[in-house]
């Protein structure tokens, strides 16, 4: 059998998987005091939910990727979006005034979601830029002088972006009026194929269960906890990237 050829993309998001995985353990989010108030089980879920949705294996990204882009397409084409909501409003009327704050609400998940997982593109060009090899791919230094290598301040927004979708998860109410309007509008979609495509449903689709998963793991914890679960993300991701920087400071001495 011939050998798999190296993708940058992927050895890129498997080391960015990997660095996850490691700052998430519960041992070493106990050294935040936010996490003071988080049970083990909790800690864990939360490492869950950025290992399956946030940052899924590459397989598994490539699908999200193409069916999140179909789906951004469509929320933003007034024209194609009129019948979903139409639909929306005569199903759920009981929801009032709730539905145009749940939209919205959904809407500043998904844009959330995608901004959060932009690091690893700016690593990827920093990637191309150095020739990235497969032998350097295992050299530890050398993947973290990737994300080093990115400005600062778009590292700073794009942890920031990853705040803002779990600011926008704490929604709870909101989003469990969101996760039904969208599963009314997803049947509909199934439904009229002369006006939408199967990759715009699979985005749907796709979008619901990466909604649905922030909503179980918020579900699971007490409201008191969620500023908690947000200030400890916060600290544990500019830790770690004050970490990555002077690790690689330190070996390019």
């Amino acid at each position: 059998m011939p050998q798999k050829a190296f993708d940058r993309k992927e050895a890129i998001i498997s080391f960015y998987r990997e660095e996850l995985c490691r700052r998430y353990q519960v041992a070493s989010v106990r050294r935040f005091t936010p996490f003071d108030v988080i049970s083990d089980e909790t800690v864990d879920a939360l490492r869950d939910y950025f290992l399956d949705h946030v940052y899924p294996p590459y397989e598994r990204r490539e699908q999200l990727d193409d069916a999140f882009d179909h789906l951004g397409r469509l929320l933003r084409s007034p024209k194609r979006l009129r019948p979903m909501v139409t639909m929306a409003i005569t199903s759920l009327w009981r929801l009032g005034r709730q539905l145009p704050a749940a939209v919205s609400a959904g809407r500043a998940t998904f844009d959330a979601y995608i901004e959060s997982r932009k690091l690893e593109g700016y690593m990827l060009k920093e990637a191309e830029k150095i020739g990235l090899t497969a032998a350097a791919a295992r050299d530890r230094i050398t993947m973290l002088s990737l994300i080093t290598d990115i400005p600062e301040k778009h590292v700073h927004r794009l942890i920031r972006d990853l705040l803002s979708l779990f600011h926008a998860l704490a929604k709870v109410s909101l989003l469990r009026t969101s996760a039904e309007i969208m599963q009314r509008v997803h049947e509909l979609m199934r439904r009229r194929t002369d006006l939408y495509t199967e990759s715009e449903c699979a985005g749907l689709a796709l979008g619901l269960e990466v909604l649905r998963g922030g909503l179980a793991l918020y579900e699971s914890m007490e409201p008191e906890v969620f500023p908690h679960i947000i200030q400890g993300i916060e600290l544990v991701e500019f830790d770690w990237y004050d970490a990555v920087r002077a690790e690689v400071a330190a070996a390019r001495k």
